[in-house]
């Protein structure tokens, strides 16, 4: 699971964020998970799109 990815505005749409998330496909693969999930924001969908990961129907619950 992703929780957390970011990199800073002026750094954007140079490749930097989906290198990371290649090598950390690999890395969970390497160790046998089965699949990679991320927690996202509707904002940052087309990233995650764009980039093989598809939208799923499930929910966050919280007591914040």
């Amino acid at each position: 699971m992703i929780h957390q990815l970011s990199v800073h505005p002026s750094h954007q749409r140079h490749g930097i964020g989906k290198a990371l998330v290649k090598e950390i496909i690999e890395r969970f693969q390497n160790t046998g998970a089965p699949t990679v999930s991320a927690t996202i924001t509707e904002e940052s969908l087309p990233f995650w799109e764009k980039i093989g990961f598809k939208r799923k129907p499930v929910f966050l619950a919280g007591n914040w």
